[in-house]
């Protein structure tokens, strides 16, 4: 009687669960990061890459610069990077603290921020 009772109710029932599309709703998290956070690396222009566990909508994504003295310089991301990354080029001339201030957009609708903060050191002349 049991094995009839799973033939006809219970593994139909299974199988239409297992068809039903799951949805994951997870934040963006930073997965790569260049600079790496509290890195030193040298004056002048700076490649941000921030790679994503998540693919974003880059369009409403941004990314902004903090710099040593408090200044904010909002950057823009480059096109032609892939569906889970931002990247952009900033000018970082004065030795300091920096900090890259993110706000992403998933494609599933999920808003996620945060920072890395990086500094510069004066490079070394000849």
């Amino acid at each position: 009687m049991r094995s009839i009772f799973f033939a006809l109710v219970a593994a139909p029932l299974a199988f239409i669960s297992a068809l039903q599309p799951s949805t994951a709703y997870a934040h963006a998290v930073v997965i790569e990061a260049q600079p790496r956070v509290n890195a030193a690396v040298a004056a002048g222009e700076v490649t941000i890459r921030l790679r994503y566990n998540s693919r974003l909508d880059v369009a409403r994504s941004r990314l902004v610069l903090t710099t040593p003295g408090g200044a904010t310089v909002q950057l823009t991301p480059q096109a032609g990077a892939g569906t889970d990354e931002l990247v952009a080029v900033a000018q970082a001339k004065a030795p300091g603290g920096y900090r890259v201030r993110w706000q992403v957009l998933t494609l599933d609708g999920h808003l996620t921020r945060g920072d890395i903060p990086f500094r510069v050191v004066a490079s070394a002349s000849n």
